[in-house]
């Protein structure tokens, strides 16, 4: 009660502008903290994985906070390799809609094969996307004879929300794994023509639960033999607009949201990442995934070998809500200059 009422009296005193000056700050604060997870593949000690937390909703708010997952996963790779290569480089792959590109826009048969990161004369790096039929716990599943889709990006599946960077952009169409077996969980392994240090991507309406089955994402090496084991993928927002499961458009445990996930290997260690296959779980309790499908746009990978002279991090990287945040600082500033002006006003009106 004293520190309350300490605090309270203080309050009063330093007047409304400061209030708002902290108000403001408190804001600022807030945003900064986010739900993603950050941690080490399990099984291993060298391969760190990145998620961004569940963004639902097609609005201008959680597209660039997917901007802002993207910003954050590129920095965390970067800060790694910062002593050992200097100059990270990361290079989105495109998926074209335009006429003589690899894939046309609509239906397209699985798998889509060659698609390029680089294509300099010096170096190339491709990778293949594979819808997978899974029901073993080790290997990349079986192949899946389903057609894909592929579209413009302005939403992903699910009205699940586009990256603001590449919304509505042809040059980068949004993959959709639509009518995928259900007799199995549904996944799609991507297999890079030489091993990788880094990638990540991002993926749409990755149902998981631990009441249904838990989205998860399983790599590979050259030999083919799994790196650790499979890393789950948890849900951030188990907060419904209505039950789980309970329909279609229930904003919950990765139903109708989009996140970035994304792995790097320390600079330190000689393992390198053939094939990645990510899986989709199931939000409906005690569903198996069968029935699940899954989305992603944006395939970056990071690389630090000799090579081309990539896109660099300040091209490839996108204005977030820094300028929001900065716009929180000026607030305050303000507030506090109030503050202390309506002070010295009131102490020269008292004691002039």
């Amino acid at each position: 009660m004293l520190l309350q009422f300490g605090l309270g009296r203080r309050i009063g005193r330093l007047g409304l502008g400061t209030m708002m000056g902290v108000l403001a700050l408190v804001w600022l604060l807030n945003g900064i903290v986010r739900a993603d997870t950050t941690g080490t593949v399990p099984g291993t000690t060298d391969v760190v994985f990145y998620v961004g937390d569940e963004q639902n909703g097609n609005n201008n708010t959680s597209r660039n906070n997917l901007n802002t997952q993207y910003n954050t996963w590129t920095n965390i790779v970067t800060s790694a390799y910062s002593a050992t290569y200097p100059n990270m480089e990361f290079r989105i792959s495109p998926l074209t809609l335009t006429t003589g590109g690899p894939v046309a826009a609509g239906s397209t048969p699985n798998p889509i094969t060659g698609r390029t990161f680089f294509s300099d004369t010096a170096f190339k790096l491709s990778f293949d996307v594979d819808v997978r039929n899974v029901t073993d716990t080790n290997t990349g599943g079986s192949a899946g004879t389903s057609n894909v889709s592929l579209s413009v990006c302005n939403v992903l599946q699910g009205n699940s929300p586009c990256p603001a960077m590449l919304r509505n952009n042809s040059n980068y169409a949004g993959y959709t794994e639509n009518i995928g077996e259900t007799s199995s969980s549904n996944g799609l392994l991507f297999t890079f023509s030489q091993p990788v240090r880094a990638f990540g991507a991002w993926f749409a309406d990755i149902e998981t639960a631990v009441t249904g089955t838990l989205a998860f994402v399983r790599l590979f090496d050259e030999t083919g033999t799994q790196i650790g084991s499979d890393m789950p993928i948890t849900p951030t927002d188990t907060t419904c607009e209505n039950a789980q499961g309970g329909t279609a458009t229930a904003r919950c445990f990765g139903n109708t949201s989009t996140r970035w996930i994304g792995f790097h290997v320390l600079p330190t260690s000689t393992t390198r990442v053939k094939s990645m296959l990510i899986v989709v779980g199931d939000d409906d309790p005690g569903g198996s995934g069968g029935s699940e499908h899954l989305s992603f746009i944006g395939m970056t990978v990071a690389y630090t070998e000799p090579g081309p002279t990539a896109v660099s991090l300040q091209e490839v990287q996108v204005q977030d809500v820094a300028s929001w945040r900065w716009a929180g600082v000026l607030v305050s500033v303000l507030g506090v200059a109030t503050a202390v002006f309506w002070r010295r006003s009131r102490h020269n009106s008292d004691f002039g």
